[in-house]
């Protein structure tokens, strides 16, 4: 059995075999992705572009959102921010919100979790 930081070990059984209800195979699928939203502004824009002599600083952040919609089905939403700053004036600010549907089926519970959190953004 894999320990709990390798959730898809266990998951990477035939395909076929849980296919066609031979085998109860834990199994996990995309239904769909989708940007939910995104945004891009540029405050100074165009005065901002003849100032600008170097790179600007940049901060990333990044944040997971789930939550059930249905038995076994949940949305996962990755929030990913950047924003630039140039002499302490805001140079570009850019935000998406990247989203997916997804389906466990014979998942144990306590992998849940880590599956929704860790292994389901990573593949969006």
């Amino acid at each position: 059995m894999a320990d709990q930081g390798d959730v898809l070990t266990d998951l990477n059984a035939d395909p076929a075999a849980g296919a066609n209800g031979a085998d109860n195979q834990p199994s996990a699928g995309v239904i769909s992705q989708y940007i939910k939203d995104l945004s891009f502004e540029v405050p100074g824009a165009p005065q901002m572009f003849a100032h600008l002599d170097e790179a600007p600083q940049v901060a990333v952040k990044v944040d997971v959102e789930a939550r059930p919609i249905a038995d076994n089905s949940y949305e996962v939403t990755l929030e990913i921010g950047a924003e630039g700053t140039f002499k302490g004036e805001k140079a570009f600010l850019i935000e998406l919100s990247y989203g997916g549907v997804f389906t466990l089926n014979g998942i144990p519970q306590d992998r849940v979790q880590p599956m929704i959190l860790i292994e389901c953004p990573r593949l969006l």
